[in-house]
């Protein structure tokens, strides 16, 4: 992941995607997602946004749905290229994390990137769950996505 600087004091929006909201609603989440990076790049310079995904999106969804983990690495593609951001491409080390304490520890608990995330970010804007929970418990702001709500409807 890249080291979060930002010169100009801008807010840091994570952006987050879990598994289970793009598997559940594959077409309708990829055209989400592309809204969600549009409007982030359309204000880039009052906003920086930092992408993290699910690391067990990042595990299961290629073979679960290889078309979808495609057309998913090309937004992210996409989205590096442009550079208007971040993306958190963390989470081979956060599965790696979640191996080590399953055995110890049987709840949830904070991944090195979701941990990053929350002290760099001034809010949460994506799926809801676990991460959502810990950003509202630090008293940041927490606005979750529709899938059937883009800017331009």
């Amino acid at each position: 992941m890249e080291k979060m600087t930002n010169a100009q004091d801008k807010p840091v929006i994570l952006y987050y995607v879990d598994f289970s909201a793009l598997y559940s609603n594959s077409e309708k989440m990829l055209k989400k997602i592309r809204d969600v990076l549009h409007v982030f790049e359309e204000n880039k310079d009052t906003v920086t946004v930092l992408w993290h995904q699910d690391p067990v999106l990042m595990k299961n969804l290629p073979t679960v749905k290889p078309e979808l983990w495609n057309s998913y690495q090309e937004l992210v593609k996409g989205f590096e290229e442009a550079g208007f951001g971040i993306y958190d491409d963390t989470s081979a080390e956060d599965e790696t994390y979640f191996a080590q304490i399953r055995e110890n520890y049987p709840g949830p608990a904070p991944t090195p990137g979701e941990r990053r995330a929350l002290e760099r970010c001034n809010a949460f804007y994506g799926d809801g769950g676990y991460l959502a929970n810990c950003f509202r418990n630090a008293g940041k702001p927490v606005m979750l996505q529709s899938p059937d709500i883009l800017s331009a409807e």
